[in-house]
């Protein structure tokens, strides 16, 4: 395939996708490039997408933490113990993960270190 073909494809690709606003899945989002052996192939994901995945997962998890501060809340007025311990658990769980999503894509912040 002509590289000039790959470049135009990718360009559209850039196009369609200027502020990426709204976070997407980077489902179907897998380009490929295609050049000279014996490199055939060449497979990839626009910086874009990874950023907007990797954002809406973090909106995902931050979802589930804010799900489980009001389920404590709700569980302390109803003065369960244990479940104010599960969901006190659980919200921890999230925060970690929150956690590793920014240690490992810091590129995806802007300044490097996710806040």
């Amino acid at each position: 395939m002509d590289n000039r073909k790959n470049r135009g494809a990718l360009e559209k690709e850039k196009k369609a996708f200027p502020s990426m606003s709204g976070n997407k899945l980077l489902k179907g989002k897998e380009m490929v490039m295609v050049g000279a052996n014996p490199l055939s192939e060449f497979r990839f994901f626009l910086a874009d997408n990874v950023k907007s995945a990797v954002q809406g997962l973090l909106q995902e998890i931050e979802n589930k933490i804010k799900e489980a501060e009001k389920d404590i809340e709700t569980e302390k007025k109803e003065g369960d113990s244990e479940m104010v311990i599960g969901y006190k658990f659980r919200k921890t769980a999230f925060e970690e993960m929150k956690d590793l999503v920014r240690k490992w894509f810091p590129d995806i912040f802007e300044g490097g270190e996710g806040k």
